[in-house]
């Protein structure tokens, strides 16, 4: 190349001599030295001819290498002019290079990528692997590197079963384009390791990584900026290892090899800071002042560049907590940036609900430090602020995202673009469910008729992904999203004002990983109070788990159990008492030791004293509190749960913020006059169904049996609300009636509804597989949205104005949880649709006690109405389940305790 540029300064031909230049500033770009390469391109771009006469390829190419000389070096803005003059100048090209456009595209992305633009980065990544896959002159390497930039987007999200298939294609397909040995594959190997890594396959991601730099050290000549990447990347796992020493001088080797290459002021020197201070905090002792010389270098580079602010909240919390105990202000000023910077990223992310809840959920530890140190420092509103902000922030969007069109400003045809794909992913979502339930139900005893259920799951999993890529695209093509996704948490002041009951409390539960805490928000004047939940000795020994501070596992080890360990206290409350054993005969004791440490003595005094609560459960979502064992079991004597009179009535919120948003987006109907009503029960289900009657073929789901008792509700309804004196209209869709098409029709306008069918939820997989069965139609036509199964997805898009939904149902307030997020439910599905409150079950539920507690307390709402009077939906509840409480037949929890009530008052 050297030779090619000399020949050409002596012939005088000026285009000629900037090709030259700029194949060589190509060779030394790949060889990391970018201070030379850049002198060459700007050596280029001025023997250009006139933009008019030069060849628009040519000039095309030579502004991507100046961008990725500038991209490389932080220069973000200046990066973007480049990338964005190559695109105009490829586009006057004679004819269209589409390769060009896919590599200039793909740069794009990951210059979004590196400032934490994620939507962007996305659809330029998809737009240049669609490029990539159409072009006849599209290689193994140019399909290897689109693929390998959307798998990096994807796991960054958190995203990792589309990641892992993005980087097994991009990885095959690399070490065929590329060769066994070379340099290139490093950043493929390097990718893979980081996802084996992500997940907690470490022992998978150690000999990737060191295949990686082994690689890098290989190539002639070597590239200081991958193997310096391969360092950082390897040291980084060492420390999760605890290998801290040996990372320790990974990162440092690293950092020399950054400087040298970048200059001291890059972010990739920021980065590796990061990761140095983060090892050396790690040892004991741990070398504080060297960690912090380490971080405050960190944040000033990241103070003056856009780039790679995940890492910045990392240095950030890093330095809060190392300075908590000689500068308490300061520490508290870095880990509020740290916190601001995740929020300021979340709706960015373009990997759906998911990818959001993950993302916030690597923070999950920021946040309970946070809660901790407010509540020392005696600022109880900050506190609960910073609670608030780590809870159900996915369904505060929802909720937000229903009361505004978020499609308004998306240009039209783009939107009409992306509702066409929207309709086709929701009926492929659709058929494959369908095709799973009715195989799942037909399977018998023979293992050979399993056969294809994998694949239909693997279907699944892809409909899933489409349905989600077009909502995001959505999202991403609208102007209202970031600003609807921003909106500030509920405050204390709003809570104790408005969001506490009259004449009672909020409950927020803080189930941290190290230790929790329970906040009493009592209607205002009261003060509020927090309470620290410890499990004391007696209680430790009758739960199974160590005494000390309540944490994140504890919960989980109490309620669900584990391996080696008792079943877990919801496991018992789901299962029927006949024959239930000496475990379940024990339940009252841990229910009782459970009560004590969820609601210590101090708490119980302000709790006891309130008529009515509202509970914000965190990771006891789970768990009904009506059913906490308030006064000691004794010998002979039945227990006294709270529901008995030992506690004030309850009601349920994920989160204080989606309490408001409920309550601020629907008018009061009381005064509206009269009751209109839906009721749906007793569906027909499909005949390969029907034959399930009295057998447990669907090991998710159970039986898909035919439910009298909800028809019994239904006439429970049409004797309280359809006399003509009443005023009410109950509008009743019953089995051949109960369809899905007839649902849709009849839900807008009413007051109430109620639904009573099975609730077809799998807490194993992804959420959007629960739906409510419904009676399919004789004829189902493919792609038809009326097929018997009212899906999560589309129970988000009804029209609900209701006062009250009541799913009467099994498991419909259960759904695969996320931490810091809560169960993914239909009864949610209702809540963003428009509902005030929904009662919902938390188990499968039996028949005949369910048709009972309905009647009961469809009654007492009826009474209240003839009267005039509001009514009281909790203290109605309440007093149905007494009623079963006081049967002998269904005194058991396991009848009474499932149903809920979620929402307002």
């Amino acid at each position: 190349d050297r030779q090619v540029v000399a020949l050409r300064r002596e012939s005088g031909d000026r285009a000629a001599l900037a090709n030259a230049l700029l194949d060589l500033a190509n060779n030394l770009f790949y060889q990391g030295r970018y201070g030379e390469a850049r002198a060459l391109v700007d050596e280029a771009l001025a023997n250009h001819a006139p933009v008019g006469e030069a060849d628009p390829l040519d000039l095309a190419d030579t502004f991507v290498t100046l961008g990725e000389l500038r991209r490389i070096r932080g220069e973000y803005a200046d990066a973007e002019a480049s990338f964005q003059k190559a695109l105009q100048h490829a586009s006057r090209a004679a004819e269209p290079d589409e390769l060009l456009r896919a590599k200039i595209l793909n740069l794009l992305g990951a210059l979004a990528q590196d400032q934490g633009d994620y939507f962007a980065a996305e659809s330029r990544f998809v737009e240049s692997l669609r490029l990539r896959e159409r072009s006849p002159q599209s290689g193994l390497r140019d399909l290897a590197t689109a693929r390998l930039n959307l798998g990096s987007l994807y796991r960054l999200q958190g995203d990792y079963p589309r990641a892992e298939a993005h980087y097994r294609r991009a990885v095959a397909e690399a070490e065929r384009g590329f060769g066994a040995r070379h340099s290139e594959l490093v950043w493929f190997y390097d990718q893979l390791a980081q996802l084996y890594e992500d997940r907690g396959l470490h022992a998978q991601a150690q000999p990737v990584y060191e295949k990686a730099l082994a690689l890098s050290l290989r190539s002639q000549p070597a590239n200081p900026a991958l193997v310096a990447r391969g360092r950082h990347q390897l040291a980084h796992l060492l420390v999760e290892l605890g290998s801290l020493r040996q990372a320790e001088g990974l990162y440092r080797l690293a950092l020399a090899s950054r400087e040298e290459t970048f200059g001291g002021e890059h972010p990739e020197v920021a980065v590796t800071l990061t990761g140095l201070a983060d090892c050396l905090l790690r040892d004991r002792p741990p070398a504080a002042a060297a960690a912090r010389g380490a971080l405050d270098r960190a944040l000033a580079i990241f103070a003056r560049t856009p780039a790679y602010p995940e890492v910045e909240a990392e240095a950030l919390a890093l330095r809060a907590r190392l300075q908590r105990r000689s500068d308490r202000a300061a520490a508290v000023e870095d880990l509020a940036r740290s916190l601001d910077l995740v929020e300021a990223l979340r709706p960015r992310l373009s990997g759906g609900e998911a990818s959001r809840i993950h993302f916030l959920g690597r923070f999950l530890d920021e946040y309970e430090l946070m809660i901790q140190w407010q509540i020392e420092d005696r600022r109880l509103d900050r506190a609960v602020e910073y609670a608030e902000r780590s809870h159900a922030r996915a369904l505060v969007d929802r909720l937000l995202g229903a009361r505004v069109d978020l499609r308004r400003h998306v240009p039209r045809e783009r939107r009409r673009a992306l509702e066409r794909r929207e309709v086709a992913a929701k009926q492929r979502l659709a058929e494959v469910q369908r095709a799973i339930l009715l195989r799942e139900s037909d399977l018998g005893a023979a293992p050979a008729r399993r056969q294809g259920l994998d694949a239909l799951y693997r279907q699944l999993a892809e409909a899933d992904g489409d349905l989600v890529q077009v909502e995001e695209d959505i999202l991403g093509a609208s102007s209202l999203w970031r600003e609807v996704a921003g909106r500030s948490p509920a405050s204390l002041e709003t809570i104790q004002q408005r969001l506490a009951p009259p004449d009672g409390a909020l409950l927020l539960y803080e189930i941290g990983d190290q230790r929790s805490h329970l906040f009493v928000l009592p209607r205002a004047p009261a003060a509020a109070a927090v309470f620290g939940l410890e499990i004391d000795p007696a209680a430790a020994a009758a739960l199974g788990v160590a005494p000390g501070a309540l944490g994140r596992e504890e919960v989980r080890s109490i309620l669900f159990g584990g391996e080696g360990r008792p079943a877990g206290i919801v496991s018992l409350l789901r299962t029927r008492p006949e024959g239930d054993g000496a475990a379940a005969a024990d339940l009252p004791v841990r229910l009782h030791a459970l009560w004590r440490t969820l609601v210590p003595g101090a708490a119980w005094e302000a709790v006891r004293r309130q008529q009515e609560v509202v509970v914000v459960p965190g990771g006891l979502h789970a768990l009904p509190f009506e059913a906490l064992v308030v006064a000691g079991p004794k010998p002979g004597a039945p227990p006294s749960y709270w529901l008995d009179g030992g506690g004030p009535l309850l009601r349920y919120a994920s989160s204080a913020t989606a309490l408001e948003r409920m309550a601020a987006a629907l008018a009061d109907p009381f005064d509206q006059g009269g009751s209109t009503i839906l009721s749906v029960s007793d569906p027909l289900f499909p005949r390969s169904a029907d034959r399930l009657r009295g057998r447990r073929s669907l090991p998710a789901f159970g039986p898909l049996s035919r439910l009298p008792g909800s028809g019994e509700e239904t006439r429970a309804l049409r004797e309280i609300f359809g006399p003509e004196e009443r005023g009410g209209e109950v509008v009743a869709l019953q089995r051949e009636r109960a369809t899905e098409l007839a649902v849709r029709r009849a839900v807008p306008g009413k007051r109430y509804i109620h639904i009573g069918t099975h609730g077809m939820v799998d807490e194993r997989r992804n959420a959007l597989f629960a739906s409510l069965l419904l009676t399919p139609p004789q004829s189902p036509r493919s792609g038809s949205d009326d097929d018997g199964f009212l899906q999560l997805f589309e129970l988000y898009a009804l029209e609900v104005d209701a006062d009250l939904v009541v799913l009467s149902a099994c498991s419909t307030h259960v759904g695969p949880h996320l931490e810091g997020e809560g169960a993914f439910a239909l009864s949610r599905a209702f809540s963003v649709a428009g509902a005030r409150r929904v009662v919902a079950s938390l188990w499968p539920v039996e028949d005949r006690a369910t048709a009972a507690l309905m009647r009961s307390f469809f009654s007492q709402i009826g009474a209240a109405e003839s009267a005039g009077r509001r009514p009281h939906y909790a203290a109605y509840l309440a007093q149905a389940k007494r009623l079963l409480r006081a049967d002998p037949e269904s005194s058991n929890p396991y009848f009474w305790a499932p149903f809920v009530l979620h929402g307002n008052g």
